[in-house]
C-alpha cells in the first residue's frame, strides 16, 4: 500500500554474517542512480534525463548545525508493490520511475534484484527480476544493495553486493549490464569488480556522475582496525570497470565517538544541494546503527563545493539527522537514495519499518519506503519533508 503525503567499530561480522547466511534483506546497501560526483560534483539520484551540473573544485566549510530536520504531514493511501522496499535505488526516465530492491522472496519465488516501476502518483507495477542470473564467483541467492545508473542512452549498469564463492562470507562489489532499465542485466564478467583484502568488505555500491559526465562509484569500503568508510572511485567510460590509475578516496568514516553510528556505518547516498543563495554543496548521507531494529538512522557529512579532496565535515556527531520518531510512525530509516522528480525537486527515498521493533515485531513483513523532498537553507542545513509512504 502507498500513502501519499504532501508536505559498523564494524558491525560485528558475526551479526552481518548471520544476516547474509539467512538470506535476510536490508543487511546492506542503498544506492542511487544518475547523480553528480567527481571533482566530484555528485548528485546521486538525479533523474536520468538531467544534464550534468557545474562542479566546484574549492571546498567551502558548511556552517555547523544541529541534527533535527524532518517534517511530516498527513496522507491518503493507495496500492503499492507486492514485495518489501529494502535498499531502494531509483532512476527516473521521463515520467517513469525505475526502482530496484535487495534480494527477497515474492509470491514464493526468489528474486536477486526485484524490479518495479511507478508513476508520479505512486502506482507501482512489479516486473520481476532485473538480475535473474548472478555472475562468476558469486554464491547464488545472496545479493545486497543494488545501485543502477544509465551510463549513456543505451548502456545501463547494475552494481550489486554478493558473497564471493569459496570464501568465508567475503562481500565484494559486482556489476551487470543491460541496454534498457528493464534488463535483464547480465553479469558476464570473470569475477567481481572489486574486493577488499580478506576479511574486509566492499559493499553498498552507489553510482555518481560528475559535472563533466564521468561516472564514479561510492561504496562502503572497510579498513583494518574495524573502520567503515564511505569512499568513492572513478569509473571507466562504460562504467563496467574502474578508470585506469584511479584509487579509492575516503569521504567520511565511522567514529567510536559517534555512539549512535554503532555498530556500523554503511549504505550511503551522495547528493548535491543548492541553497536559496550561495554555492551548492555536496553531501554524503549515510546509514548508521543496526538495520534490523529501531536504531537504524541517517547521518550526513558536508563536503563543500567539491569531493575531490575528500575533506567532508561530518555534521551528525552527537545525533543522527533522520531517526526513529514514534510521533510520526518513523522507525529505523536508512539506505538513502536520491533522484529528481518531474518538477526538478530533489527526492530522497529510504527504507524503514512500519511498526516499532524492526525484525523482532512480527507485524513487520519487510521494510516499507518513505520518500522525502530534500532542501537546504543558507546555513547548509538539510531539511526532509515527507511526501510519500509506500506500504506493502
Amino acid at each position: 500500500m502507498y500513502v501519499h503525503i504532501r508536505h559498523r567499530t564494524l558491525a560485528t561480522f558475526g551479526v552481518l554474517t548471520m544476516c547474509a547466511s539467512l538470506g535476510l534483506s536490508g543487511c546492506g546497501g542503498s544506492s542511487l542512480a544518475n547523480t553528480d560526483a567527481s571533482t566530484v560534483d555528485a548528485s546521486t539520484g538525479a533523474d536520468a534525463d538531467e544534464p550534468p551540473t557545474d562542479a566546484g573544485a574549492v571546498r567551502d566549510g558548511g556552517a555547523a548545525d544541529d541534527a533535527g530536520a524532518a517534517q511530516d504531514a498527513g496522507a491518503p493511501e493507495v496500492k503499492g508493490f507486492a514485495g518489501n522496499y529494502s535498499s531502494p535505488t531509483i532512476v527516473r526516465v521521463g515520467a517513469t520511475y525505475h526502482a530496484y530492491f535487495a534480494q527477497q522472496n515474492i509470491g514464493g519465488h526468489h528474486y536477486n534484484t526485484p524490479y518495479a516501476t511507478f508513476t508520479e502518483d505512486g502506482n507501482f507495477t512489479f516486473h520481476g527480476d532485473a538480475l535473474p542470473h548472478m555472475g562468476a564467483e558469486t554464491t547464488p541467492g545472496l545479493t545486497w544493495a543494488p545501485g543502477v545508473a544509465r551510463i549513456d542512452a543505451t548502456h545501463w549498469v547494475l552494481y550489486y553486493t554478493a558473497h564471493r564463492a569459496g570464501t568465508d562470507m567475503q562481500k565484494c562489489l559486482f556489476r551487470a549490464h543491460s541496454s534498457t532499465p528493464e534488463g535483464p542485466f547480465v553479469d558476464d564478467y570473470d569475477g567481481p569488480l572489486y574486493c577488499q583484502p580478506r576479511p574486509l568488505w566492499a559493499i553498498d555500491a552507489y553510482p555518481v556522475r560528475d559535472a563533466g559526465g564521468a561516472w564514479h562509484l561510492a561504496a562502503r569500503v572497510d579498513h583494518s582496525g574495524g573502520i567503515n568508510t564511505i569512499s568513492i572511485r572513478k569509473l571507466g567510460p562504460k562504467g563496467e570497470n574502474f578508470a585506469s590509475g584511479s584509487t579509492w578516496l575516503v569521504l567520511t568514516s565511522h567514529s567510536d565517538a559517534t555512539v549512535w553510528e554503532r555498530p556500523v556505518m554503511e549504505n550511503a547516498g551522495i547528493v548535491r544541494l543548492r541553497p536559496p543563495t550561495g554555492k551548492p554543496h555536496w553531501f554524503v548521507f549515510y546509514s548508521g546503527g543496526a538495520w534490523y531494529d529501531n536504531r537504524y538512522s541517517v547521518g550526513y557529512a558536508d563536503c563543500g563545493t567539491g569531493l575531490s579532496d575528500g575533506a567532508c565535515d561530518k555534521k551528525t556527531v552527537n545525533a543522527p539527522w533522520l531517526a526513529t520518531d514514534a510521533s510520526v510512525d518513523l522507525y529505523g530509516p536508512g539506505t538513502p537514495t536520491f533522484y529528481r522528480n518531474q518538477a526538478g525537486e530533489m527526492m530522497m527515498s529510504v527504507q524503514a519499518w512500519q511498526y516499532s521493533g524492526g525484525k523482532s515485531n512480527r507485524k513487520n513483513d519487510g521494510q516499507i519506503m518513505r520518500t522525502y523532498q530534500i532542501t537546504i537553507n543558507d546555513n547548509y542545513r538539510p531539511k526532509a519533508t515527507l511526501v510519500r509512504v509506500d506500504l506493502h
